[in-house]
């Protein structure tokens, strides 16, 4: 079974109230990087199993290592060239810029994603975690 991090998912580890615990765990699992390993009793509904098939099933989960982000914050001279490089290196590179002219497709062709905003503004628009680099190279504006 394959969970993204929007919850929706692809396969099945059965169905019912013990595959949205398992939902519920590989979500936790995409936020915190780490491995789990569940174990679920299926017998009695009544004393709290997610479900009544019998025995017992355990079920490992892995959260995939996705491609780090490099968040840009300024699109000027200095702020396209690092991305350019960290397309390069093969992050994932979000570009912001409060000025449009410096943050879109023609400026700067191939990111993953842009944002115009104030650079104050950025993690309103961005999930900024482990797994993403931050690089502020604005002019200085708020």
């Amino acid at each position: 079974m394959l969970i993204y991090a929007d919850s929706h998912f692809v396969g099945t580890v059965g169905g019912g109230a013990m595959e949205s615990l398992v939902i519920q765990e590989a979500l936790a699992a995409l936020v915190d990087g780490q491995t789990r390993l569940r174990s679920y009793t299926l017998n009695d509904i009544t004393v709290g199993d997610p479900g009544i098939c019998g025995g017992t099933v355990e079920v490992f989960i892995e959260p995939l290592a996705l491609a780090p982000r490099l968040l840009v914050i300024g699109g000027g001279h200095v702020g396209k060239a690092l991305a350019q490089l960290g397309k390069w290196m093969d992050f994932r590179v979000i570009l912001s810029d409060d000025r449009a002219e410096f943050c879109n497709p023609e400026y700067l062709p191939g990111m993953d994603e842009y944002i115009v905003c104030k650079p104050a503004e950025v993690a309103q628009h961005v999930r900024i975690d482990a797994q993403t680099y931050v690089a502020g190279v604005t002019r200085g504006c708020p």
